[in-house]
């Protein structure tokens, strides 16, 4: 796997969630491979996770009680009244920026 991620001379990996991302972070810390100096990392969900383990983990706070209170009106809403059409919501989020970036 070190190999592939070298092959493409990548500088930053975005994760998919901070859990995934920290347990990537500390696997690359047992090959030798040091965050942020070799890549930069970003996640999502701004978990108590981002801020325990070293680099401190850059984050986007997607704003998980916003989401689910629409989630849920959205539900009933549609249970409600079964026609109801599919709607685009936008829930506002914010990157939280800390040591698994290099900010140099």
């Amino acid at each position: 796997m070190i190999e592939s991620l070298q092959s493409y001379q990548l500088t930053a990996l975005i994760v998919k969630d901070d859990l995934i991302a920290l347990r990537f972070i500390h696997w690359l810390n047992n090959q030798g491979i040091r965050i942020p100096e070799a890549y930069a990392i970003i996640s999502f969900n701004n978990s108590i996770f981002a801020e325990i383990m070293h680099p401190f983990l850059t984050t986007y706070d997607i704003n998980i009680k916003e989401l689910g209170k629409e989630s849920v009106q959205r539900l009933l809403d549609l249970l409600k009244n079964p026609q109801t059409k599919a709607q685009k919501i936008t829930v506002p989020f914010r990157l939280i920026e800390r040591e698994s970036v290099s900010m140099g």
